[in-house]
């Protein structure tokens, strides 16, 4: 954009490079910040005018105004106040949560589909939308030649189960390496996934026939993530939410379903393979030695360097601290 001046915030790319995404309120330029979630902002013609050099707050401030409308917290903490009686319970209000949002998002007044990679969380999607579905849905995957990375087999099985009109493509290295250079013309600071690839080609190859798809990002991370599963997975709290999770997949329109729902690593329904977990572990016993308590270990695992100096240069090297406990701060 001609005039926009674009240094980099290196604070903010140590958070990048440390955490592979760049926490609110940084963004990767100087000078510019991002809102918090489920937050609204009011400026007035003086607000707009005035240079900016901290995010904004809560309240009234200068002509800004932040509200929030929506906290984690207070749902938390209502949690905590009426707590479920038994794990049946939770999993019937799971799942009876999960396929009120999956039928409200499936409503448009254009063509829409889902997105298939044949795992728990896009399986769960289609499951439930072809439930709350008057005809057959529309579903899309795409498969990859290199065989140690093709799931597509894995969609078309979940597909067939179904009964969806599926559609699929395979690619090879080279369409995603012809990806890369407009990447950062998709988004506005850097993305450090490499899901990025797969989800391109995939919306480029569903566009051809709809113009909506549901997708199951987001699943993990709704219920504690997948690292947090497994690190730890010895406590009663995270142990229970495990059985949740593969429950809720298993229970009503998805019974028997043939998605990948076990593992080597512990019947989770994770698409975690021994490779990416056995670097966890690795990462884990290093920082095991400095560690001050299992936060520190459980820190380690989202943290490139935790506990360890930045190695980006020019910068003072500060993080925004991680809250690893939510109940420590509600």
């Amino acid at each position: 954009m001609p005039g926009f001046a674009n240094p980099v915030d290196r604070s903010a790319l140590s958070s990048l490079l440390s955490r592979t995404y760049i926490p609110c309120p940084q963004s990767i330029y100087q000078g510019i910040f991002k809102l918090p979630p489920a937050t609204i902002l009011t400026l007035t013609p003086n607000a707009v005018a005035q240079p900016r050099t901290m995010p904004f707050a809560e309240g009234l401030h200068g002509g800004a105004t932040l509200t929030r409308y929506w906290s984690y917290r207070e749902v938390v903490r209502d949690g905590l106040a009426d707590p479920y009686a038994s794990e049946a319970e939770a999993i019937e209000a799971v799942e009876a949560a999960l396929s009120t949002a999956v039928a409200g998002q499936s409503i448009a007044d254009v063509p829409v589909g889902a997105f298939l990679s044949g795992g728990s969380r896009s399986s769960t999607v289609v499951a439930l939308y072809q439930a709350a579905a008057r005809g057959t849905i529309r579903t899309f995957s795409i498969g990859f030649e290199e065989a140690g990375f093709d799931e597509a087999v894995y969609a078309r099985e979940v597909a067939n189960h179904f009964g969806t009109e599926h559609h699929e493509m395979y690619v090879g290295a080279a369409d995603a390496i012809a990806v890369i250079p407009t990447l950062p013309t998709m988004y506005g600071e850097p993305f450090a996934d490499s899901s990025a690839l797969p989800t391109h080609l995939v919306s480029a190859f569903a566009r051809k026939h709809v113009t909506v798809a549901l997708s199951g990002d987001g699943g993990d991370e709704l219920f504690g993530g997948i690292t947090a599963i497994f690190t730890r997975q010895g406590s009663g709290d995270h142990s229970r939410r495990c059985r949740i999770r593969c429950a809720v997949w298993r229970q009503g329109r998805g019974r028997n379903c043939p998605m990948r729902c076990g593992t080597r690593l512990g019947d989770c329904g994770t698409q975690a393979t021994p490779t990416v977990f056995g670097g966890k572990v690795r990462k884990a016993l290093r920082t095991a030695a400095n560690a001050r308590g299992l936060d520190d270990v459980f820190a380690s695992l989202l943290d490139e360097w935790h506990l360890a100096a930045t190695p980006v240069l020019d910068t003072d090297g500060w993080r925004r601290p991680r809250s690893i406990s939510i109940s420590a701060r509600i």
